[in-house]
């Protein structure tokens, strides 16, 4: 055993901690973490945040909650005093299972070459282990290519253990759900959160964030139409909000709604805000992650679109100088990513080449899809949204835009236009160390839209008040 006095410290929701190593008798050795919170105890955050910070391997299996932790007469931890984990009853029954079944052990050997482990209990959680979206597709593309069955990576929230999702595997295809709203973490009393995909299509990415917010704050997200390869995906921004809201429609039937969407998602969201207003429905918060609004340039007669692309040229080569300068490397990592992209995108078109695969790609019908979603962004009319509009706009960008500012929604957010600077890129404010920072920013906005609400509901005529007082 080892104790280690810092570790969880720098949570604000802990006071104390120390952690040691324990060993049983089949040498499978654990981490043991034992908290004295500072307020309240919330097993998930303290997880979530550990995983944020450390590598899987060093993240404890168990978190015990003490009053204090015990000292010797020397100031030393008293490690003899230290609870017992199998005595305690919401640990006392958790032994490590091994994998049993031919479909367990599969999966067991998957995990626990995709994490980076030596043993995998089949009651041990995807997430718990250390789990993310990356990690997930490898997971996924590992076993549709030893089984020969697909999948959805959204399935790790449904059977987050290897038990549950090797009883999945064995189920009939049919069974299987591929719907667009997925339960990320449902359980919770306020007004649920509905968080739109981005062109990465599925919303495993969205779970970090979730842990993050209020533990009473259920969240939802909507994947793609057309993941399953049956499914036709839409082509117009109106008919893939649509689609998605009449999937919420049938979990929560009466709102108030809370929307969000990620890049490609933002503009969905967008559409979907207009669509439950013109139902009559109440939209408690429309927020945009990172989302360019200005699609204004497909509507540009030929010669209109020319010159613009010529006026841009010169600011946007000041901006990639002025990125060179501050951060010479990424962007130099970026523009051959790019250069690289658009000549094998050429070279695939005119057939001379293969396209390549995402090393990480398991949606084989990605391109089909956002080949639709493009078509769909190419020809919807952007129009004003009778509400406010929370932008969350990241402070590292690569790319040149021509409203870097506003991201083309001043004009569209007729009640106003937040702004909140988010720290990370376009992709990496969704992951560690960044997603802390966008969780508690959510929650401190999602509890004011409540707020508004409430307000709106108990004095649904404010100059009657005035006049009363």
């Amino acid at each position: 055993m080892r104790d280690d006095q810092d570790v969880g410290k720098q949570d604000r929701s802990i006071k104390d901690a120390v952690v040691v190593v324990s060993q049983d008798n089949d040498s499978d050795k654990k981490l043991i973490a034992y908290v004295v919170p500072d307020g309240g105890f919330n097993r998930d955050e303290i997880t979530n945040y550990l995983q944020s910070q450390l590598p899987s391997y060093m993240v404890p299996r168990l978190i015990i909650q003490l009053n204090r932790i015990p000292l010797t007469s020397n100031g030393k931890v008293d490690k003899r005093a230290l609870p017992d984990p199998d005595l305690l009853p919401e640990f006392g029954n958790r032994v490590a299972r091994n994998p049993e079944t031919e479909k367990q052990k599969l999966v067991a050997s998957i995990w626990a070459d995709a994490l980076k482990l030596k043993q995998v209990s089949i009651d041990d959680n995807f997430f718990e282990l250390g789990g993310h979206s990356l990690i997930a597709v490898k997971v996924m593309k590992s076993i549709e290519e030893k089984t020969g069955s697909r999948l959805p990576i959204s399935a790790l929230f449904e059977a987050p253990t290897v038990e549950k999702l090797s009883y999945l595997l064995e189920q009939d295809e049919k069974v299987i759900s591929w719907k667009s709203l997925v339960p990320i973490k449902p359980e919770g009393s306020k007004p649920p959160l509905y968080i739109v995909h981005g062109s990465g299509l599925t919303v495993l990415v969205f779970h970090a964030l979730a842990m993050g917010l209020d533990p009473d704050q259920p969240v939802y997200g909507l994947q793609a139409r057309g993941l399953n390869g049956i499914d036709e995906p839409f082509d117009t921004i109106e008919d893939i909000a649509s689609c998605y809201i009449e999937e919420i429609l049938e979990q929560n039937p009466h709102g108030p709604y809370s929307l969000v969407g990620y890049s490609f998602g933002g503009i969905v969201a967008f559409e979907m805000a207009k669509q439950f207003k013109t139902m009559g429905k109440e939209v408690n918060m429309l927020a945009i992650f990172d989302t360019n609004a200005d699609n204004s340039v497909f509507f540009d007669k030929k010669s209109t679109r020319i010159k613009k692309k010529i006026k841009r040229q010169f600011p946007k080569f000041r901006f990639i100088v002025q990125s060179f300068i501050k951060d010479p490397s990424s962007t130099m990592d970026y523009q051959f990513k790019l250069v690289k992209g658009k000549i094998n995108n050429l070279l695939s078109w005119a057939g001379i080449i293969q396209k390549e695969p995402d090393e990480d790609e398991h949606l084989v019908h990605a391109d089909k899809i956002n080949h639709s979603h493009d078509i769909a962004f190419r020809k919807y009319h952007m129009k004003p949204y009778n509400g406010t509009i929370d932008l969350f706009r990241v402070k590292n960008r690569m790319y040149y835009l021509d409203d870097p500012k506003y991201l083309g929604w001043k004009s569209l957010a007729l009640q106003g236009l937040n702004i909140h600077e988010i720290s990370g890129d376009h992709k990496t404010f969704l992951f560690a160390p960044n997603v802390q920072e966008l969780s508690l920013l959510m929650r401190k906005i999602i509890n004011e839209r409540n707020d508004e609400i409430r307000v709106r509901k108990d004095f649904p005529n404010p100059s009657s008040v005035l006049k009363a007082i």
